[in-house]
């Protein structure tokens, strides 16, 4: 260290070589860059196992894991789900323990639902109190591989107490996909693991039923600086240029036909909380059009940014709470209501019950910002894009919320703001591995 600003416990920040970093930060992204390069002991041998066709660059994973820990990406429709869970198949018949992990409660129920298997979160398996984890050096988790999922999400400090609590024999296969936002913590360390030429595999190749799929279409197009033209398509629509209230009008109108068309309710995307086409009056104005409070002044009446809550209405959690178990940015839906709390159902499946003095970090979910989307997939994703939103929104953003839709997507607001976004890139984060790489 040349220099650096100190505290009795130690330094606070690192100065080197003209860089400056937050110490436990820098620390955090060394330990994580170690933890990759250590070799693993022993020998391993994966088949590809029966009844999970795959590609000459799916293939490839089953080597890499040979080898050691590495990575996965690939945007979407190129296999990533069925390369996992071929991935699980194949440990599974070599006789290894597979844990299979996610940053959030609802990419933890996808790779469930994918792979067959359980699956948790990062937090939950590592057995995070609220003031440490359980697991660590000193009592590894117990695994032979360990498969994360969207860990594009996972922060340094989430992914350094991780690979801090593997085992010397224990290989992890990282995957996601590089090119959506960063995580909403600091660093970027999935992003500079790959750039900085780690072992890893990258799938090119479309699957044939993404081929031809506009959504997934779009996105690439978005990924690579193109704009698809506004015209209707089966699963990709366009409303656009109507002004913000008749947009604001038109979204609710949507949501309402597709949800009673369907049974499944759209999700709404947006940038930025404040302004007309903002979360906050987005939530209002669904909340009122599709689950209205039956009696407003009722007495235990639970109000949340001033909104009524009401069974059915869909509800995300804004701050850790780990009383609770329950991580920033969780999604739930509420099923009763009384004068203790809520009774909720998780996005993985699970029952809780908040109490009222909990519910205060609990949000609407009606609308939801593109970053909390991150992690989780809806059937049908709704995107509100104005130019009253400024310039927050970028590239990477605009690719993010399409991937987030599995069938089809909804694009309203001002093409004009569409284009601008699609000029903004959200830049590289100035990360202590990136020093690394650009050093050479």
């Amino acid at each position: 260290m040349e220099q650096g600003l100190w505290r009795p416990e130690g330094p606070v920040v690192r100065l080197e070589g003209g860089w400056a970093g937050l110490e436990r930060w820098v620390r955090a992204e060394e330990e994580i860059l170690q933890a990759f390069r250590r070799p693993v002991p022993g020998t391993l041998r994966l088949a590809p196992p029966p009844g999970y066709p795959l590609t000459a660059e799916q293939r490839q994973v089953l080597a890499l894991l040979e080898r050691g820990s590495g990575l996965l990406t690939g945007g979407p429709g190129t296999g990533k789900s069925h390369t996992c869970a071929a991935v699980v198949a194949a440990c599974e018949q070599a006789r290894l323990e597979v844990l299979l992990l996610a940053p959030t409660g609802k990419a933890a129920v996808r790779l469930a639902e994918l792979t067959g298997r359980q699956a948790h979160t990062i937090h939950a398996r590592l057995g995070w109190d609220g003031r440490g984890f359980r697991h660590g050096p000193l009592d590894p988790l117990p695994a032979d591989v360990v498969l994360v999922d969207e860990a594009a999400m996972a922060d340094v400090e989430l992914l350094r107490a991780l690979l801090a609590a593997l085992a010397p024999r224990t290989r992890v296969l990282l995957v996601g996909d590089a090119d959506q936002l960063p995580p909403v913590g600091p660093g970027a360390p999935f992003q500079d693991l790959l750039r900085l030429g780690l072992p890893q595999v990258r799938l090119t190749r479309l699957q044939r039923r993404a081929q031809d799929h506009p959504v997934t279409l779009a996105s690439y197009a978005v990924r690579e600086g193109r704009l698809p033209p506004p015209l209707e398509q089966p699963g990709l629509h366009w409303r656009l240029d109507l002004g913000e209230e008749a947009t604001l009008g038109a979204i609710v109108a949507e949501v309402e036909r597709v949800w009673r068309r369907t049974g499944r309710r759209p999700q709404v995307l947006v940038p930025l909380y404040r302004g007309v086409l903002g979360i906050d009056n987005l939530n209002r104005a669904l909340k009122e059009r599709l689950n209205p409070a039956p009696d407003p002044a009722a007495r235990g009446t639970l109000r949340l940014q001033g909104l009524c809550v009401s069974p059915g209405d869909p509800l995300v959690q804004t701050r850790n709470d780990y009383a609770l178990g329950l991580a920033n940015g969780q999604l739930m839906e509420v099923e009763h209501l009384d004068e203790r709390g809520l009774l909720v159902r998780l996005d993985d499946g699970h029952r809780l019950r908040v109490p009222r003095r909990a519910a205060r970090w609990l949000r609407h979910a009606y609308a939801l910002s593109v970053h909390r989307a991150q992690g989780s997939q809806w059937p049908c994703v709704m995107l509100a894009l104005a130019a009253g939103h400024g310039e927050f929104p970028n590239r990477e953003l605009l690719y993010t919320a399409l991937t987030r839709a599995q069938d089809s997507a909804w694009l309203f607001g001002d093409f004009g703001a569409y284009r601008a976004a699609l000029e903004r890139r959200a830049g590289l984060r100035q990360t202590w591995l990136s020093r690394l790489r650009q050093e050479g």
